[in-house]
């Protein structure tokens, strides 16, 4: 099968996946209570998003793959084989999301940040310093006293 029947095969199955999700997962795995008016402040409105963009770019893979056009002399696109940054990657976002309820969302996304910083080779050690405080310092400050969305502080801190 050539890459381009994989690609649209992948697309229209990440499209069957991400519809489901939409439309049986989310529904049934987040509860949002009646009292919420406003629609982008219930918690499925951000799932419901990000699931409608995936499934868009996946629909979008499978029609470019069935319906576009490739010159015979162009080279293939790159496929780039798993390594061990990506190994990393997977493990930090694991590692933060279980350090989230014991340190808080300030606490865990400063370290998560940092990290990240480090698997990227980033040198500038000050403008990663400052942006670990700030961002989620002023993401808390945004969601829980502009939005009113309680966001977890950890155990630790009680």
């Amino acid at each position: 099968m050539q890459m381009q029947q994989k690609d649209g095969l992948l697309g229209l199955g990440m499209t069957i996946l991400f519809g489901l999700v939409l439309t049986v997962v989310i529904p049934r795995a987040i509860p949002v209570p009646s009292s919420i008016e406003i629609a982008s402040t219930r918690p499925d409105f951000w799932p419901r998003i990000l699931c409608g963009i995936l499934m868009a770019l996946s629909l979008s893979l499978a029609a470019k793959s069935f319906f576009g056009t490739r010159r015979p002399d162009s080279p293939q696109p790159c496929r780039a084989a798993f390594s061990p940054r990506h190994l990393g990657i997977m493990l930090l976002l694991f590692v933060y999301y279980l350090a989230m309820e014991p340190l808080g969302i300030i606490l865990s996304s400063a370290l998560a940040f940092v990290a990240l910083a480090r698997i990227y080779d980033h040198k500038t050690s000050l403008t990663v310093a400052a942006t670990a405080v700030a961002l989620p310092c002023v993401l808390y400050f945004f969601f829980s006293r502009v939005m009113g969305i309680p966001l977890p502080m950890g155990t630790l801190f009680y």
